[in-house]
């Protein structure tokens, strides 16, 4: 989409249907956020819409059942909430993401039959990295490389897809492969395709066991996700590849093309 097509839609105020997220404030998200946090992150980056009329800002319409069920209300009848998640969880994961600047919020949520609404409507966010205005500093914790450069730039249904079909813990993982990089300004990986990156690494940048990071790291090799190119051996760490609508932004519906490059 030209910088052009993008000023029209933030005149009329519609939808934009790829979010550019920076790769150094990701990988702090997948690194200090709870699950239910990033989830949330993630998904308001997706919901993110431009103010008309190139006013500053935005706004991102994000409920709670969004946030455990991406898919919409046929999921929540399908299908339990993912294990660990629930609407205390949420609302600890939000609590922290509003309270470390990753999301301002601009106005309460209210529930269906209250005073001035019939019908409820759901909490409207900013989200400041997506524009630059009152964005946080980020603060880089010790002890970890320095921040990544560059952004990455993802079809918004894809980042929703993601949410809903990852577990919760295989999408921090994920969330930290696909930002831990710098990226070049047409947001490809700088680096070449290929990467290592061991377990020990994730397990001190996550806080995650190894278990979970081996678990998690199978889930995203079996939905074609993730490829393994070379098996760790001693200290060596072992070579990945992500698949290539994660290599470079792509403006085809996660919905379209092969497998791989659909990352499903």
């Amino acid at each position: 989409m030209s910088g052009r097509d993008r000023l029209k839609m933030a005149r009329k105020g519609s939808v934009e249907p790829f979010a550019t997220l920076r790769c150094d404030a990701l990988l702090l998200a997948a690194c200090t956020l709870p699950a239910a946090g990033l989830r949330a992150v993630l998904l308001a980056n997706a919901n993110w819409v431009p103010n008309p009329r190139g006013a500053p800002g935005g706004k991102a319409v994000l409920s709670y059942q969004q946030i455990l069920f991406p898919r919409g209300i046929r999921e929540a009848f399908d299908s339990p909430a993912p294990a660990g998640l629930g609407r205390s969880a949420v609302a600890e994961g939000l609590r922290q993401a509003e309270q470390a600047g990753w999301l301002i919020r601009l106005r309460n949520g209210t529930r269906p039959g209250t005073a001035g609404s019939a019908i409820g409507a759901a909490t409207e966010w900013d989200v400041p990295h997506r524009h630059g205005a009152a964005a946080p500093r980020l603060v880089w914790p010790s002890g970890m490389p320095r921040a990544p450069e560059g952004k990455i730039r993802l079809h918004a249904e894809r980042i929703r897809q993601d949410v809903a079909t990852l577990t919760p813990n295989t999408l921090r993982v994920f969330a930290y492969m696909l930002s831990h990089g710098d990226r070049t300004a047409e947001g490809a990986l700088a680096g070449g395709e290929e990467f290592p990156l061991s377990a020990s690494v994730l397990q001190k940048r996550t806080k995650l066991s190894r278990a979970i990071i081996h678990k998690a790291i199978q889930e995203l090799i079996a939905a074609r996700k993730l490829f393994l190119c070379q098996a760790g051996v001693g200290r060596k760490a072992a070579t990945y590849r992500l698949a290539r609508a994660y290599q470079r932004f792509s403006k085809n519906h996660p919905g379209k093309g092969s497998g791989e490059e659909r990352g499903d």
